[in-house]
């Protein structure tokens, strides 16, 4: 069970230090063709495109069960720098490989690595048609033991992938892509965001409205979470949990729902986005606001979604510690079943920038397994939660994280999210007193070094 697993308490915060377990995090630059003349063109390679309107179609099922919010479709493949791509010598005796990627009609594409393994010095960089958004350098500092990696998809249906390969460490490099997340839906078809930037219901409210100004520890733990689930992509949320270690382990708790048949390699391609809000209050002519981004995780318990007799709760381990700017912060909670009378829900609404939804009267039991809420309208809207808020946390009047979000039928309009929905519907949350206590007696032998 949970505690048996972790030995989590009630404790104070720790902001994240110190050196990496395995770094994900990109490391900055410019690919060298955006600063030299090249002789060669990037091989390009077109993809069959998915059937978009089928699986739109079977997501108006998906998200009236209350499903994980599916974004995207993988397209297997079978590509390696030694066949496909261009490499071209460069006059100090480097080498450059590029290959671009594209595939009619998605919103955004994303690469997903088998095996990837990068020598000192080597540079490797993804980045949109029209030069806008990079993602990179990824460097030996990415290395992963299990070889794969996963990128945030890029908006816009074509993707450049380039490598800077030093000549001491010629034919060292791994580059093999086992699929290209499909994109159809959840992303900024313009190509200029990182997905529908602004787009979520129009009563929600921004972290940095005054609402949220008693809980500025708080939202620096949740995190948007880029979801793989077999051939599926979705959206999701999360947040950082503390640990009676006080070892600044990275654990965060999501929904078990978001990764219910995910597998380890599954786990190993989310990619967990902190940070992402805007700096004024509602102001929607915002630009894209920046934000940093971590790859890879491994399960180390969780519940299944099973209302009545299961919480829907995962906790994960984040492959990397977190850089002291992004300031994170773990949170407290409290494992005992008492309800309360005031607090809010943090989350990320259809994958857009960070909200704060408020509640001021006292929840209430949802059989034995979740807490039923509802929201109150406050003076910069009426915050509900969408699709991709599953996971997010629920607090108390503490601070202390007190259930984690299944679903529910809460809209900003009336009907806006189907029949029965509305601000004035309710949503629920699997208890942390219930995950704590009541998900199975036996660790899982992974993590029991953990503890």
């Amino acid at each position: 069970m949970f505690k048996s697993l972790l030995h989590l308490s009630v404790v104070v915060l720790l902001l994240v230090t110190g050196n990496s377990l395995q770094a994900q995090i990109s490391y900055g630059g410019l690919p060298y063709s955006f600063e030299h003349t090249l002789e060669n063109a990037p091989e390009e390679i077109h993809l069959t495109p998915i059937d978009a309107q089928k699986y739109l179609n079977e997501d108006l099922e998906r998200d009236r069960r209350g499903e994980f919010y599916r974004t995207g479709i993988a397209i297997p493949v079978e590509m390696n720098s030694e066949i496909q791509g261009t490499w071209e010598s460069l006059p100090n005796g480097d080498r450059l490989w590029r290959l671009t990627l594209g595939s009619r009609g998605a919103v955004a594409l994303g690469v997903y690595f088998t095996n990837l393994w990068i020598p000192e010095g080597g540079e490797l960089y993804l980045y949109n048609a029209d030069k806008t958004k990079i993602l990179g350098a990824y460097t030996y500092l990415n290395n992963a033991a299990s070889g794969i990696f996963s990128t945030e998809p890029i908006p816009g249906d074509l993707i450049s992938i380039e490598y800077y390969e030093p000549s001491y460490a010629k034919g060292e490099t791994q580059l093999e892509i086992g699929n290209i997340a499909y994109m159809y839906r959840g992303f900024d078809s313009n190509g200029l965001s990182l997905k529908n930037y602004n787009t979520s219901g129009t009563c929600q409210v921004d972290v940095a409205c005054s609402e949220a100004n008693a809980w500025r520890d708080q939202e620096r733990s949740v995190a948007k979470i880029v979801v793989k689930d077999g051939t599926m992509y979705g959206f999701c949320t999360g947040s950082l949990v503390n640990n009676t270690e006080e070892n600044c382990m990275p654990y965060f708790l999501t929904a078990d729902h978001c990764g219910e048949t995910s597998s380890f390699e599954d786990f190993q391609a989310w990619v967990f986005i902190f940070n992402y809000q805007r700096s004024e209050c509602n102001n929607t002519s915002e630009g894209e606001p920046g934000y940093t981004s971590v790859v890879g995780a491994q399960r180390l318990a969780h519940g299944i979604n099973n209302v009545g007799s299961r919480s829907d709760f995962l906790l994960v381990q984040l492959s990397t510690y977190l850089p002291g700017d992004v300031e994170a912060y773990f949170n407290a909670w409290r494992n005992t079943n008492l309800a309360s009378s005031a607090g809010v829900g943090i989350h990320h609404p259809s994958g857009d920038i960070k909200k704060i939804s408020t509640y001021t009267s006292t929840i209430s039991n949802y059989y034995n397994t979740h807490w039923n809420v509802g929201w109150a309208t406050t003076v910069n809207g009426w915050g509900v939660t969408e699709g991709g808020s599953s996971g997010s946390p629920l607090f108390n009047s503490a601070k202390e994280v007190i259930g984690t979000l299944t679903g529910g039928l809460s809209a900003c309009e009336n009907g806006g999210a189907g029949a029965g929905t509305g601000p004035y519907q309710k949503d629920i949350y699997g208890k942390f007193s219930y995950h704590w206590a009541f998900n199975g007696t036996t660790p899982q032998p992974s993590v029991e070094r953990l503890a």
